[in-house]
């Protein structure tokens, strides 16, 4: 079953540590796809996941519906 998780990353810039939040496409446990750097807003990445999981967003439209969110906030 696909499952959509918020995935984290941490940067290192001038000695100061900023986190990203991204979202990571599972199925059976097994990382099938990902984008990292979706925001550092982590309320609206885990938003955005549960919108994911609810609707049941295939997987074949993942990274164009996260990238229209992207634009729309931009």
């Amino acid at each position: 079953m696909l499952k959509y998780t918020i995935c984290e990353t941490a940067t290192k810039v001038e000695e100061k540590d900023i986190i990203d939040y991204g979202i990571c496409a599972y199925v059976d446990d097994n990382l099938v796809d990902g984008i990292l750097h979706v925001s550092s807003n982590k309320k609206y990445v885990l938003k955005l996941v549960k919108m994911f999981n609810r609707g049941g967003l295939s997987l074949i439209h993942f990274k164009s519906v996260v990238e229209d969110f992207i634009n729309r906030v931009s």
